[in-house]
């Protein structure tokens, strides 16, 4: 069973030095960090923030593949993938009508998702063992000072051997 997620934040473990994107459970208040590589980082926060770079990027290429292709981004999955690792399948709708599973990266899949709008969708056994339940109801913070303290308490050895 999944359940459907958007990308809310991203943020530096400041102990790793690692970007952390977070995935918010939608309506929910659940999140799952996932720690993920640099250039992807900054490929996800490019396409979140609407910035357009001088060349096109990896993931903007494969935007415009697929849309050249005539192909549709149906929805990303974000699921198990063992060894300690997330796995994420790009559901894809060709031309023809077909449907293809795309094995991805879990950063990618989500830069290509927020490239073109698919709706992000992360396994209900992983939000219930890994993720944070975020409360923000009574908070003073600014969504940045939030995430900043969030991240600056949050100890990654809780998530067990999960990792990006």
């Amino acid at each position: 069973m999944y359940v459907e997620a958007v990308f809310s934040s991203m943020a530096m473990d400041e102990e790793s030095k690692t970007p952390v994107m977070m995935l918010r459970e939608k309506g929910g208040k659940r999140v799952l960090p996932v720690w993920i590589g640099i250039f992807e980082a900054a490929s996800i926060l490019y396409a979140a923030e609407g910035v357009e770079p001088p060349r096109p990027m990896s993931h903007d290429l494969m935007k415009i593949i697929v849309d050249d292709l005539g192909a549709v981004v149906d929805r990303v999955d974000i699921g198990e993938g063992g060894e300690g690792a997330y796995h994420a399948n790009i559901h894809l709708l060709t031309g023809e009508g077909r449907r293809r599973l795309i094995d991805a990266r879990p950063s990618d899949a989500v830069a290509l998702a927020v490239r073109t709008g698919a709706r992000l969708f992360v396994a209900e056994a992983i939000l219930r063992e890994e993720s944070e339940v975020v409360f923000r109801d009574n908070s003073d913070l600014s969504e940045d000072e939030f995430w900043k303290d969030y991240l600056e308490n949050l100890d990654p050895s809780a998530f067990g051997k999960y990792k990006m």
